[in-house]
């Protein structure tokens, strides 16, 4: 029986945790500490950079472990989870969406068929699109009405469930379907005529992005959703 992986602690060295997972490079970012931390340890390194060690572990965590981690939600900071989503969301809106384009457009531009050409870039900024209408949703919305619930205030007719009713997660069959119909008019359909290094390197980021998603939808269920109907259930009990 395959046994689930251990859990990180505080007193590991985070070069450690990077080096054995290269997914942690963007917990990283989306928690603003940079590279060149040495041989510090997690706590550390956390305590340097002013960052809730008992999040930033619970994230790893959840990222390398997935949804079998095990979690303790009262020393989970609510605030820190909000400003690693609202960081993700700016990573993927302004670096990582906008870079990929630029390399399609750039590996595409040597080749004379328009049709496809277009083709892909209308299906990628659809795409594109429908993860900007998701991400900004959160932003304006969910985020504002937890930064309310952790100020104690419990709206009449809003909630999470009413939230998640409107609201398309980015892992579902809509959202899907988009991103296969892109890779599948890249991988069966574009008119090569010789090795393309420079799309093949873009259709690997975009494989790469949608894992990256994963993790980023993850974190969202297992972490975020837990954490308001919590709140919600504490102040309606007061």
């Amino acid at each position: 029986m395959k046994q689930n992986p251990t859990s990180y602690k505080p007193t590991d060295k985070l070069c450690d945790i990077v080096c054995s997972d290269d997914a942690m490079l963007q917990v990283l970012n989306r928690f603003e500490i940079p590279l060149g931390f040495g041989e510090a340890t997690v706590q550390q390194v956390c305590d340097k950079h002013n960052v809730d060690c008992a999040t930033f572990l619970c994230i790893v965590n959840v990222i390398h472990q997935g949804t079998s981690y095990i979690k303790d939600e009262t020393t989970i900071s609510i605030t820190s989870v909000i400003d690693y989503l609202r960081h993700s969301h700016h990573y993927f809106l302004n670096f990582r969406l906008p870079r990929i384009r630029k390399k399609l457009v750039k590996a595409m531009e040597m080749d004379a068929n328009g049709k496809i050409q277009t083709l892909i870039l209308r299906s990628f900024d659809e795409y594109a699109l429908e993860m900007r209408h998701h991400m900004d949703d959160e932003d304006h919305k969910l985020f504002q009405y937890m930064t309310e619930l952790l100020q104690g205030k419990c709206r009449d007719n809003y909630n999470a469930m009413v939230f998640a009713e409107g609201h398309h997660p980015l892992n579902d069959s809509h959202v899907e379907a988009r991103l296969s119909e892109l890779k599948n008019i890249i991988i069966k359909y574009y008119p090569a005529e010789q090795n393309n290094l420079l799309l093949n390197s873009a259709l690997e980021d975009i494989f790469s992005c949608n894992k990256e998603l994963t993790n980023h939808c993850m974190i969202e269920d297992v972490i975020l959703i837990p954490a308001i109907l919590k709140l919600e259930k504490q102040i309606l009990n007061r």
